[in-house]
This record gives C-alpha cells, sequence and structure tokens, in this order.
C-alpha cells in the first residue's frame, strides 16, 4: 500500500499481488487507478472520523480521547500514520482527492484548536501556554508517538503506551491541580 510503501509503488501489478488477484482483475473491482485512490481516501475518512467527535463535558477529556483514538486507529491500521502525515495519497489522486486528504487535517485541528480555546475560556489551561501553542504540541506529541510507535513492537502495548503520553501532556496543560494528580494515576 501507499502508506506502506510510497507512491511508487502504488501499481495495478503491486495492487494485484497483494490481493492475490492479476493486475487486470483488479480493475474488474474498481474501473481506474483513479476510483482506487478514492476508495482509499474513502477508508481513510471512515477510519479517522469513526466515533468523531468523542463527548465528554471536559474539553480536556475530549482532547484525551481524540489522543488515544488516534493512536488506536494506528496500531490497527499498517501504513495509516504515514498516509496521514505524508502527501503520497494526494498527490496520487486528483486535485479533489487532494483537497479531501486537507479537509480531514484540517478538521481534526479544529476539533483540537476548539477544545482548547475551550478549555482556555474555561480557566483550564495553565496561564502561558497559548491555544496555538498547545495544539501545536498534542499534535506533533500524537505524529511523533505514531512515527515513533510504527517503527517499534506491535500494537500490544499502544494504547497503554497513548494514555500514558495522553496524561504526561495534560499534566502539562490542565490548570487544575486535581485533575493533574488525578490524571497521573
Amino acid at each position: 500500500s501507499i502508506g506502506d510503501r510510497g507512491l511508487r509503488h502504488f501499481t495495478a501489478q503491486e495492487i494485484g499481488r497483494r490481493l492475490g488477484i492479476s493486475d487486470a482483475a483488479v480493475f474488474r473491482h474498481l474501473p481506474s487507478k483513479q476510483a482506487i485512490i478514492r476508495a482509499a481516501i474513502d477508508r481513510l475518512e471512515q477510519l479517522l472520523f469513526e466515533d468523531f467527535p468523542p463527548v465528554d463535558a471536559d474539553p480536556m477529556v475530549r482532547l484525551g480521547k481524540f489522543f488515544c483514538r488516534r493512536a488506536a486507529t494506528a496500531a490497527s491500521q499498517p501504513g495509516f500514520a504515514r498516509l496521514m502525515f505524508c502527501e503520497d495519497l494526494g498527490r496520487a489522486g486528483e486535485p479533489e482527492e487532494n483537497e479531501r486528504i486537507q479537509a480531514f487535517k484540517q478538521r481534526s485541528a479544529r476539533f483540537v484548536r476548539g477544545c482548547l480555546e475551550e478549555a482556555r475560556a474555561r480557566g483550564m489551561l495553565v496561564p502561558g501556554i497559548g491555544t496555538q501553542e498547545a495544539s501545536f504540541l498534542i499534535m506533533g506529541a500524537l505524529m511523533a508517538f505514531l512515527f515513533a510507535r510504527h517503527l517499534a513492537e506491535a500494537d500490544l502495548t499502544l494504547r497503554r503506551d497513548a494514555e500514558h503520553l495522553w496524561k504526561k501532556l495534560e499534566l502539562v496543560l490542565r490548570r487544575d491541580r486535581r485533575n493533574r494528580i488525578r490524571s497521573r494515576r
């Protein structure tokens, strides 16, 4: 897949080999390479936005759920992180497909910023950290975590490690001391 091996390996022959069918048979199921790309983008959207947005009265809890769900999705889908964070899939398609992928990223970023803005308005963020900086911390940590995990062992400990990392981020960002202490457990 593009997520595993990059765009240059995205050929009918490679797709057929992975599916156990001939390269010609690939196009019996999907009429063109563009249709395959659209199907891949549809699947990416489904994975990203299943059970989205997380629900909780506390915006920091919503962020934690978002963070851990994205990590779990990446663990269950080899190549997911690369597809989400690289530009290969968008470049393989028409401009509309690239725009869709960019919209996925923007939707996720808006969610993170919205939760942080709500937390800021409710006095839940530590003074001195703006919502933009906090957003960079969260999205950057998620991206680094997903790429580092891609190189590590299977997803057996990923959920636990993602929750642990989120709790550390929350300790840095959350103003409320009681919740900060609770999140250490």
